[in-house]
């Protein structure tokens, strides 16, 4: 998949396809809240497009460091 842009509302798309006699179950998770995609689970006979976007919202990021410095030692 092709990196997401920040300037841009971008989606890109997964091909989920099955080549067996029977349907195929899937399920799509998103390590972050903040990806999004247009299915979160299906049933594919032949071939069906995910697509997958970035929210709107941008994440809160937690600042677990402190920076210390030793200027006039």
């Amino acid at each position: 998949m092709p990196q997401f842009d920040p300037a841009s509302d971008q989606a890109y798309y997964i091909e989920v396809f099955n080549k067996g006699a029977a349907a195929l179950a899937y399920q799509v998770k998103a390590k972050q809240d903040w990806i999004k995609s247009s299915q979160t689970a299906g049933v594919v006979a032949t071939e069906e497009r995910i697509f997958v976007s970035i929210d709107d919202e941008p994440p809160q990021i937690l600042n677990l460091h402190d920076v210390k410095g030793i200027w006039g030692a």
